[in-house]
């Protein structure tokens, strides 16, 4: 698209300082097919008055009838459709606009500003893509990776059943000795203290060995533990297999 003021909107060059956009060009955007249709949309939201010149080439290929369909939308007025014969491989539209909202040419910063803008965020939505992609597959791996897990637990499982005979040793610990717990109170005034102390002593009274041929063989017995404040009881060490 030729503008009033000299710019050019193509593909090359999507935005211009005249406020041309190149929003869409599904050819050069997507698979080529002889029986889909393509399209290019311009847009110029804010455009000088004047004369705007539309060029349309043929770069490869046959087009349909050697006919192509141009739709023209302005601010206020209803569309018009007109159908562009190509004349070789080139047809120029011309059209004319009278009442134009723009003044002043946008800057070259802000026109690159905007193309920056829309690079990164063409950037992220090709990323954001691919992170979906790449979270779907990664997500199918785990499922079909947790699927052969349990596959293979069953099979382990299964193969342990077979005239197995499984056993887990749980140690415990049995406290064995003297101990002495001690409490203090202290008088209002603070002269006196007393104190109680709790003397404990234990030992172990019997052991019983147990094993899968013979099952239980009881040990020799041994004394009882002694009460608190009272002598040691005494132990004898069991016995067993």
């Amino acid at each position: 698209m030729l503008e009033p003021s000299g710019t050019i909107c193509s593909l090359h060059n999507p935005m211009t300082t005249s406020g041309g956009v190149l929003v869409e060009d599904s050819f050069s955007g997507g698979p080529h097919d002889s029986k889909r249709q393509y399209r290019e949309h311009y847009v110029c939201a804010q455009a000088f008055p004047g004369e705007y010149n539309l060029l349309i080439r043929r770069m490869w290929g046959r087009v349909t009838a050697d006919t192509v369909t141009v739709e023209i939308r302005q601010r206020g007025q209803k569309p018009i459709r007109r159908q562009v014969k190509l004349r070789g491989t080139d047809a120029l539209g011309v059209m004319q606009l009278d009442e134009g909202r723009r003044q002043l040419v946008i800057s070259e910063e802000m026109v690159a500003a905007a193309r920056r803008k829309e690079a990164q965020e063409r950037n992220e939505r090709a990323l954001y893509a691919k992170i979906q992609k790449s979270e779907a597959k990664s997500h199918a791996d785990s499922m079909a990776s947790a699927s052969d897990d349990r596959r293979r637990e069953r099979r382990r499982q299964i193969r342990r059943r077979r005239g197995a005979v499984g056993y887990r040793v749980t140690p415990t610990i049995l406290p064995e000795g003297t101990a002495l717990t001690a409490t203090g109170v202290v008088s209002g005034d603070r002269r006196y203290v007393r104190t109680t102390a709790f003397p404990f002593f234990s030992g172990i009274g019997d052991v019983t060995v147990f094993d899968v041929s013979g099952g239980q063989t009881p040990g020799a017995g041994g004394g009882s533990g002694g009460n608190p404040g009272g002598g040691q009881g005494g132990g004898g060490a069991g016995g067993g297999r």
